[in-house]
């Protein structure tokens, strides 16, 4: 599988562009989108009965753990990421690197959930890269900000990102039902965000089937 380095994740020039985002729009307690709000939903439906240990997978800034007090909050991404953005704004955090393209993912299977917020979006091969993830997750899996049309097939566009460019993926639903059926989850809850994608895209909630 041939794996595009060139993207805009793939460049330290990136974390700048990411951490002028998170001054403007989430440090300054601007007014929370409506997707986050969907997110906040989707993580209450997780029974507090489970062990609370959630990985962030593509954390970013690691804004998300703004969201998940209920849990014991770890992230992963790749190193520039983890050091330049994650540690910057978040450091009393763990965090992994790992580039998920290209490395061992086998980890994730200690954490009961896997949060997948606008990662999938964004990658070369999302099926490829959701089959690996989803092929290791034991518990429950929350896909975030993703783009699943009924009537095209899987396939890629890309987008100016962050001074560079990013892949942004669209996954044909039959092909995500499919996939996900193979690894035996089930679809909690599914719910529709609001952006300028086919259903203004969606966020699942997955939880594996014992």
């Amino acid at each position: 599988m041939e794996i595009e380095n060139s993207t805009c994740w793939h460049n330290n020039f990136c974390c700048k562009k990411m951490n002028e985002f998170f001054d403007n729009n989430v440090k300054c307690n601007f007014e929370i989108p409506y997707h986050i709000e969907i997110l906040k939903e989707q993580l209450k439906l997780i029974p507090k009965y489970k062990l609370p240990l959630l990985l962030d997978i593509g954390c970013g800034t690691s804004s998300s753990s703004l969201y998940c007090n209920e849990f014991i909050y770890e992230g992963c991404d790749l190193e520039h990421i983890i050091n330049s953005c994650s540690k910057r704004n978040f450091p009393q955090y763990i965090y992994h690197i790992i580039d998920i393209e290209n490395d061992d993912v086998s980890f994730i299977k200690n954490y009961n959930v896997l949060l997948l917020n606008g990662i999938i979006d964004v990658m070369q091969h999302p099926l490829l890269m959701l089959n690996k993830i989803l092929t290791y997750a034991t518990d429950y899996v929350i896909i975030h900000r993703q783009e699943i049309s009924k009537t095209k097939p899987t396939h890629i566009i890309k987008n100016d990102s962050y001074g560079g460019y990013t892949y942004h993926s669209i996954i044909n639903e039959s092909d995500f039902n499919l996939l996900i059926n193979a690894h035996k989850f089930k679809i909690i809850n599914r719910t529709f965000c609001d952006f300028n994608w086919e259903n203004g895209g969606d966020s699942y909630l997955l939880q594996k089937i014992k």
